[in-house]
């Protein structure tokens, strides 16, 4: 009789009509509506299914998958059972959406789903844990939004982390260890666009999420105005920290032929309105947003402006009350970069400094400069 069905299942019909079975069934079971258009397993290493669709209790789209594609490696259903062994070739997700809403009650739309599969067994039993691994992770043109209904705070032009809408979401992980960190992959191709108007034309990175960090390593990311690498980390005491980001997330940064400019740092704080700046990086930066303070490090912005020092920067990201203190081993410049310069950091149009400073010519010139504060 075992044989007849598993025979029966090796066709696609018979594999869709069983899903349709199976969805029917998780619909009456979850009080909400999951549809499968079609299914087709190649036994024990292929596993394509299109058209997935889930809504969550409150009738809205939670996840939609026109296609996912999930291929094995090496599955046996009598040793990797008995194992409880699973490798995963590839999981591939393809123009598929997610919505995740954080509800008044503090859970999600997705709750619902979890707490209807968790162990009602309350006696717990020894046994071998089951061990999952995954080569390959592929994501493409992705929607996904997160929405949560306990802020009253609206979206403006900068990203709003409780209103988040990504469009064109597309990645390959590889490596994943989802068993000694929270995450941790090697990031390739990474693309997306937000809602806001943020747009990341690339991302690579081998990263890691813990409890208490995120780090970044072999770091590169471009977005339409800014070039960044090559090592971030942010440590902190909970996620919960980054609801007071600027004094509560501590940054360590080795930039290494970077660019940075205002407009995408913009996306992220609104007290750069009036301010826009274009730099060149070059060196170690670490610290709170409020506290800064960089080693050696090179700056390049204008035509012909270069500084090298030691700095510390006390104040951000609130421009008007922003103290520096500088001791540099160089600086060069003239006065139709620092025309132009101050000028963007004040906001104001045609601003120059005073003609006096044009008879000094090319400066060029090594020492300490404390004490500057930006009124």
């Amino acid at each position: 009789m075992i044989g007849v069905v598993l025979l029966a299942l090796q066709y696609k019909p018979v594999q869709t009509w069983a899903a349709h079975k199976a969805t029917k069934w998780l619909s009456k079971e979850l009080g909400t509506t999951v549809s499968i258009k079609s299914l087709y397993i190649q036994p024990f290493s292929k596993v394509v299914l299109e058209g997935l669709y889930v809504l969550d209790l409150q009738k809205d789209t939670l996840l939609k998958a026109p296609k996912l594609t999930v291929e094995l490696i090496g599955f046996n259903i009598f040793s990797s059972i008995k194992q409880r062994k699973i490798d995963f070739k590839t999981i591939q997700l393809d123009n598929g959406s997610f919505y995740l809403k954080k509800l008044k009650d503090s859970s999600t739309n997705l709750s619902f789903i979890i707490n209807h599969f968790k162990s009602k067994d309350t006696v717990k039993t020894k046994g071998q844990p089951w061990t999952i691994d995954f080569e390959k992770l592929a994501i493409n043109n992705l929607r996904f939004r997160y929405k949560n209904y306990q802020s009253i705070e609206l979206s403006g032009k900068q990203v709003n982390f409780n209103d988040v809408d990504v469009k064109n979401f597309t990645t390959v992980l590889t490596n994943l260890d989802l068993k000694s960190h929270l995450f941790k992959a090697d990031i390739h191709d990474l693309t997306l666009r937000e809602k806001s108007g943020f747009y990341v034309q690339h991302f690579i990175a081998n990263a890691t999420v813990d409890t208490n960090q995120i780090l970044l390593k072999n770091l590169f990311i471009k977005t339409s105005h800014s070039s960044v690498k090559d090592y971030f980390r942010m440590t902190f005491s909970s996620f919960s920290a980054f609801n007071d980001f600027e004094n509560t997330v501590n940054m360590d940064a080795d930039f290494k032929q970077s660019r940075l400019s205002s407009v995408d740092v913009g996306y992220f704080t609104n007290s750069l309105q009036t301010v826009f700046f274009d730099f060149g990086l070059d060196g170690r930066v670490k610290g709170l947003v409020n506290n800064l303070k960089a080693k050696k490090l090179t700056i390049t912005a204008g035509q012909a402006t270069y500084v090298k020092g030691d700095f510390e920067l006390k104040g951000l990201p609130h421009w008007d009350k922003t103290f520096l203190d500088l001791r540099f081993e160089q600086v060069a410049t003239n006065k139709k970069d620092i025309d132009l310069l101050y000028s963007r950091f004040t906001g104001t149009k045609n601003r120059h400094v005073p003609d006096i400073v044009s008879k000094f010519g090319n400066v060029n010139f090594k020492g300490q400069f404390t004490g500057f504060q930006n009124d």
